[in-house]
């Protein structure tokens, strides 16, 4: 009875970010993150009336972050984190993820032109860089990929234009 009150209690912390679209996101990233035993750090200042497209928000917070996960997961780490960090400076919506990954394999920007995978089932995986890449270039924005061996760093700049 204890662990079931435990999965409710835990399950049932909302973190309030104060954005809707990246709250849902992120809690539901964050207690899968929780149930493969990876620590999850979140530091977000946003404001409510982000000018990005909510789908495209989406399809790239929710890529980005299940990239982190499953790169945590292959990394066989016992220390495996995930650090979020996202906020507005000069005009750009910033995400910033920094996260454990294993050192047999190297991620660059040409990565996700190649549709990198670490799955063995190639043909129906790798296309969450791709459609990051994507929204990101609709909307003028950039990624920058560094990976330092057994931790990847990944940040992503959208504009905010005004409307």
């Amino acid at each position: 009875m204890h662990c079931i009150e435990e999965e409710f209690s835990s399950v049932n912390e909302i973190i309030d970010i104060g954005h809707p679209i990246i709250m849902v996101l992120v809690d539901i990233k964050r207690e899968k993150a929780r149930r493969e035993k990876i620590s999850f750090d979140i530091e977000i200042d946003v404001p409510r009336n982000l000018t990005i497209d909510d789908i495209d928000l989406s399809i790239v917070l929710s890529n980005v972050l299940d990239n982190a996960i499953e790169a945590c997961i292959s990394s066989n780490s016992v220390n495996m984190t995930i650090d979020l960090k996202m906020y507005v400076n000069e005009g750009y919506l910033i995400i910033k993820i920094v996260n454990t990954k294993s050192p047999s394999y190297f991620i660059d920007e040409e990565s996700i032109e190649q549709s990198f995978t670490t799955k063995p089932d190639k043909s129906n995986h790798g296309i969450g860089l791709r459609n990051i890449k994507k929204v990101i270039v609709q909307n003028n924005g950039y990624i920058k990929l560094n990976d330092k061996g057994t931790v990847m760093e990944i940040q992503i700049a959208l504009p905010q234009i005004e409307r």
